[in-house]
């Protein structure tokens, strides 16, 4: 049975100078999408805007000097996982400098082409994240 609650959600295409996609792997352990291949986003706290959620999810799951530049928010759109009804504001984050640190959420991360990302085993969602944007 559906939950009539729906959790809203920042996420962040971060992209580099070769127009590649920040990848991370989501820890065994994770309740939702164990394993899978995402992009860094976590849930908006109440009193938070998208932009403030995103730019905070970056600085707890990204732990080293992470530097970026907001490029566009993207269009918020709905989605759901088992019981539970999202709605998602993507961002495009472009990475200007700093060393890449995961936090225990995730376990590895690569770089990779718009296509590579959409070819790994991936969070759903997140291909609605990626064709939000044009890079």
């Amino acid at each position: 049975m559906k939950n009539d609650k729906i959790v809203l959600i920042s996420s962040a295409v971060i992209i580099n100078n070769e127009n590649k996609i920040l990848a991370v792997k989501r820890n065994p352990e994770k309740r939702w999408n164990p394993n899978k291949w995402s992009l860094i986003a976590g849930q908006i706290e109440t009193g938070e805007t998208p932009l403030e959620a995103m730019t905070r999810e970056i600085g707890e799951e990204l732990l080293g000097d992470f530097k970026f530049e907001i490029l566009k928010e993207g269009k918020a759109f709905p989605s759901d996982y088992e019981d539970t009804n999202f709605t998602i504001y993507p961002f495009l984050v472009k990475y200007i400098s700093g060393d890449i640190i995961l936090d225990h959420e995730h376990t590895e991360y690569k770089w990779v082409t718009k296509k590579e990302f959409l070819g790994l085993d991936i969070v759903e969602k997140n291909k609605f994240d990626i064709e939000s944007f044009e890079f």
